[in-house]
This record gives structure tokens, sequence and C-alpha cells, in this order.
């Protein structure tokens, strides 16, 4: 569905066809939060909808990198020490908190840890030679504004934007809908089911991390 089409949808549920009493400014609000959230429902139900992997070159001595501007959620961060995509050789960054980064060898090397600054990552060690940082992550949508925008979500969970959308203008007119509860909690049922087949190859198992044969450590 469209941007013009949600908002029609949305307005029809809270009977303003019009669009006077709900403007559709104000229906675009409720639209585009409607979608940030769906796609945190999505993002919980493991979908890979919004992955997308950037890199960049390390600098020599340098811990902290700026994060991409629509950085949302780190889905897996490693450094390229030999080789050439596809047959590259990596090393996993573990994450640790940070009152454990006295915890890592501080001689420069490769780089096995990270962790966050507010809108940075640190890496640790320092790097002893220019690697290649790859940042594998999740990012944050963009808002529709031009009435042919399509949202940035799976079809089948398009009308969902709708549905949360049209509760916000319901709470503000301080009603109730019976059908809109329902259709949310049908939509809930379906991202629950999604979550749980979402990975059927094979049985769940734990991943135990450790250290790097790089020249870093915890110790």
């Amino acid at each position: 569905m469209t941007f013009l089409q949600l908002k029609a949808l949305v307005s029809y549920w809270l009977d303003d066809l019009g669009q006077t009493y709900f403007t559709p400014i104000q229906l675009g609000i409720f639209l585009n939060n409607a979608q940030k959230e769906v796609q945190k429902l999505l993002l919980k139900a493991n979908y890979e909808w919004y992955v997308v992997c950037k890199q960049t070159n390390l600098v020599l001595n340098q811990r902290d990198y700026q994060l991409p501007a629509d950085f949302l959620k780190l889905n897996r961060l490693e450094v390229v020490v030999s080789g050439v995509a596809p047959n590259e050789n990596v090393v996993y960054l573990s994450p640790i908190t940070r009152n454990q980064k006295d915890m890592v060898n501080n001689v420069a090397g490769c780089p096995g840890a990270y962790y966050f600054n507010k809108n940075s990552i640190t890496v640790l060690p320092a790097p002893n030679v220019s690697y290649v940082l790859k940042l594998t992550y999740s990012y944050l949508i963009t808002d529709m504004t031009l009435d042919t925008d399509m949202p940035d979500v799976p079809s089948q969970y398009q009308e969902l934007i709708a549905v949360i959308a049209a509760r916000d203008g319901l709470v503000k007119d301080g009603r109730t809908s019976t059908l809109l509860n329902e259709k949310l909690e049908q939509y809930m049922g379906m991202l629950k089911q999604d979550a749980n087949q979402r990975n059927i190859d094979e049985s769940r198992q734990v991943i135990q991390s450790g250290g790097s044969d790089y020249g870093w450590e915890i110790y």
C-alpha cells in the first residue's frame, strides 16, 4: 500500500473520510510512528528485512569509529585479516561492557572486542594495521513523505501499520475499537508464529565465543 492508501484506510477506520478532524499531516505522523513500531516487532521476530553491511578501513591505533546515521541494531561485527570476498578470512568481534575493557590486552593488534558509545563504537585492542571493518546491522527506516511512498515493511504486514496508527487516533479521541483490537491480536499471532518458525533447518544451539588467534585475549 502507498502512503496515500494507508492514510485513506486509517481515516476510514477513524470515521473521518474527509480527513478534517484527523488531518493528512496528523495521519502521516501516526503512520510513520506506526511504521517504526512495526519494524521493532519484525526485528523481534528475527526478520532479516532490514539487514545491510557496510565496511570501512580501520586507522592505525584508532579505537573509536562513528556509526552510520541510520544505525539501529548490530547484527555482526568483524574484521578482514586476509583474502578477498567471498574468500575472506575474518575475525568476529565479541561484545563487552565498558567495565570489561581493562580485561582486554591493550597492545595494538587485531581487534577482537567492542563496546558502544553514544553514536560510535570502540574496538579493542587498537588496530596495528589498516584492517577492513565490516559492520552488519539493521537500519532505521525513513519516514514516508510523498503520497506515492511505500512503507519499508513486508507486504503482509503493511496493514498492521494502519492498525497501529488508527489505534493512536482512537486514543486521542477517547474511543476504543473491538475490530482494531482483534486485528492487532491476529497480527501479533502471525509475528509470534514467524518468530518461532523463521529458522526450521536445525535445532537451536548455544553459541560460545572466546579469544582470537590474531593477537588479543581477555585475561
